[in-house]
C-alpha cells in the first residue's frame, strides 16, 4: 500500500527490526509499536498469526473499533497457531475475530491470493486479478475496495463475514 501512495506504519514489539522492510516499502512507510500502529491513520491492515489475536484484541481492540476499517489479510493455521487456529477455523476467521473485537468493522481480503501475485496483479490478458473479500459494513467494504483497486487488484465481494471461512490459500 505504501507504493500506491498510502502512508503506512508497520508494527512490531521491537520496531527497529523493521528497518529493512520500511526501507523496501519506500518513503511512505515507517515503523512503530503495536499501539502506535493501531492509533496511526484511518485504516488498520491486520497481518498477524491468529495465535496472537486474543492478546492483540485486548491490547488494541478498542482503538481499532474507532476506525472505519480493519482489513484482515491473515489466515489461521493449526500448525502455527495451535488452539487459536483451531478455534478460528471452526468458527470462521472473520466471525472469530469479530467476537474478539466487538464493534470493529472487519473486511477480510487477500486471504486466497498468493503473496507471489501481489507485486504483479495484472493478468496476461491485461485485466486485473480479482481478490475475494467479505464484510458487513458498507463503508468498510467501500474503503477496502478502493484500497484494493489502488494497488491494482479488482475486489470481488462475496458476502458477509460468515463466508470468510471459504477464503484460504
Amino acid at each position: 500500500f505504501a507504493k500506491a501512495g498510502y502512508q503506512v506504519m508497520f508494527s512490531s514489539r521491537n520496531p527497529a527490526t523493521l528497518k529493512d522492510l520500511v526501507a523496501a516499502a519506500g518513503p511512505n512507510a515507517q515503523a512503530g509499536t503495536v499501539e502506535q500502529a493501531a492509533a496511526f491513520g484511518d485504516v488498520a491492515v491486520l497481518v498477524v498469526p491468529y495465535s496472537a489475536m486474543p492478546a492483540l484484541a485486548k491490547q488494541v481492540g478498542p482503538v481499532l473499533a474507532k476506525k472505519p476499517l480493519l482489513f484482515d489479510v491473515s489466515n489461521p493455521s493449526v500448525q502455527r497457531d495451535g488452539a487459536e487456529g483451531e478455534k478460528a477455523l471452526a468458527e470462521g476467521p472473520a466471525e472469530y475475530l469479530a467476537k474478539l473485537m466487538p464493534g470493529v468493522k472487519i473486511v477480510r481480503g487477500f486471504n486466497s491470493t498468493g503473496f507471489g501475485s501481489i507485486p504483479s496483479p495484472n493478468l496476461p490478458s491485461g485485466g486485473r486479478r480479482g481478490t475475494a473479500m467479505v464484510g458487513e459494513d458498507a463503508k468498510a467494504i467501500e474503503i477496502a475496495s478502493t484500497m484494493v483497486r489502488d494497488i491494482g487488484f479488482e475486489p470481488v465481494i462475496i458476502g458477509p463475514l460468515n463466508l470468510g471461512k471459504y477464503l484460504y490459500r
